[in-house]
């Protein structure tokens, strides 16, 4: 939920108060009953939207990308194995050191059903040749760990989109429920309320000042990044991401970019100057205007400095 809907909802709370700490005044007024009654529901259905949306889809996420990693990992035990077997050989079998010549990049990003595609290719290869590859420190038992963790990786897509979808129709459903919620307030129940205007003074103001949204805060945006090595175009974790406001110097924000070379920003919509550093790499620099209400994604690619 954004700082608004938050907003709206608090106001929902604070009105359930009014109407609970003046249950005796109201509940004697059936035309203001029914209105209570059609109320209540879309609150009650809006609390159990939150609940659904706060599950920690991000942290689903954080799981499958640490899965998929793991994946990367081993891949390249195996990879290396057979790509140095077929270089050995008398003439050099560059048919099969291709086969697996699969970057790390290609295992961590895009669809994750084509990563695992590649992956198994790597896989079953060296099953396939592993009498050949002991000399090359490959052993059964590190294709059937790899084997394992292609599996793992793979069972874990579905929960994860599954969780996202949930989220999804939870936000939708939120949204709706705010709508009718403050349709409901406006176009029934301050008019219902009006006959306590002179009977029950202190209810009738405190139920119309509950109908206030306070405090809904500024809409804010997001700056999605994809930091990358500009010739492998793998990831680039740790890699700092700074936004600096163009109008106003002290507003900065900063993030890290994750193990897949993620960084979201969460920034109030205006013009940033952005700065991307990290060791060892070329700083990259550009101006980019976060507008309200649309989320701007920028892959973005760091040249190492020569030795």
């Amino acid at each position: 939920m954004n700082k608004h809907e938050v907003a709206i909802a608090n106001q929902f709370d604070v009105t359930e108060l009014q109407l609970g700490k003046f249950i005796l005044v109201w509940e004697t007024s059936a035309p203001f009953t029914a209105i209570v009654n059609k109320w209540r529901p879309v609150v009650e259905d809006l609390k159990e939207n939150m609940m659904i949306q706060q599950i920690n889809i991000d942290g689903l996420r954080e799981f499958k990308k640490a899965l998929q990693k793991d994946m990367a990992d081993k891949a390249f035990k195996v990879r290396n194995a057979v790509q140095t077997f077929a270089m050995a050989q008398d003439p050099q079998d560059i048919i099969l050191y291709n086969k697996v010549n699969i970057q790390e990049s290609r295992l961590l990003r895009g669809s994750e059903e084509l990563c695992v595609q590649r992956a198994r290719i790597i896989e079953t290869t060296g099953r396939e040749l592993i009498s050949e590859l002991g000399p090359y420190a490959l052993v059964i038992a590190d294709v059937d760990s790899y084997l394992a963790s292609i599996d793992t990786f793979e069972v874990s897509i579905p929960t994860v989109k599954e969780g996202i979808i949930a989220k999804k129709l939870a936000t939708a459903a939120i949204k709706a429920d705010i709508k009718k919620g403050r349709t409901i307030i406006r176009m029934q129940m301050k008019k219902g309320c009006a006959q306590f205007k002179d009977t029950a003074p202190q209810f009738f103001n405190m139920l119309m000042a509950s109908f206030q949204v306070n405090n809904a805060g500024t809409f804010r945006t997001e700056m999605d990044f994809m930091i990358l090595e500009k010739t492998s175009l793998t990831p680039l974790p740790g890699t700092k991401v700074t936004a600096v406001a163009v109008k106003d110097s002290a507003k900065v924000v900063n993030q890290y970019a994750d193990i897949a070379g993620e960084a979201d920003l969460q920034i109030s919509p205006e013009l940033y100057f952005v700065t991307f550093e990290i060791p060892e790499y070329k700083s990259a620099e550009m101006t980019l205007e976060a507008k309200r209400g649309k989320k701007l994604k920028v892959q973005v690619e760091l040249e190492k400095v020569p030795i």
